[in-house]
């Protein structure tokens, strides 16, 4: 499957773990994550807790709860254990890495 990266603006093939990852109802709910909750999300798959995740991002414990809080919701999980699981499934593979750069934020 050829895919644009609407944000980006990039055009590539999806190989078939892309696909079986990014179901067509899991890309509609985390395009509904905002640019922050996405970084949120990336730094999520190594782990660790409020405190560490604020120190990184440079934001309050609070505000991390209150964005995991978001993610999850929006995602439709059910607990901060599958928000990372998910977290580490969909930044795993470096075609799926693509659709998301921290840098860029």
């Amino acid at each position: 499957m050829v895919r644009e990266d609407m944000r980006t603006g990039l055009v590539f093939e999806e190989s078939s773990r892309v696909q079986e990852v990014l179901t067509p109802d899991r890309r509609q709910r985390l395009d509904s994550l905002t640019p922050r909750e996405l970084h949120v999300l990336f730094e999520l798959r190594a782990g660790g807790g409020n405190r560490l995740l604020a120190r990184k991002l440079g934001i309050a414990e609070r505000t991390v709860k209150a964005h995991l809080t978001s993610i999850t919701r929006k995602l439709k999980l059910g607990s901060r254990v599958e928000t990372t699981l998910l977290s580490r499934e969909v930044f795993a593979d470096q075609q799926l890495m693509g659709l998301y750069d921290p840098k860029g934020q």
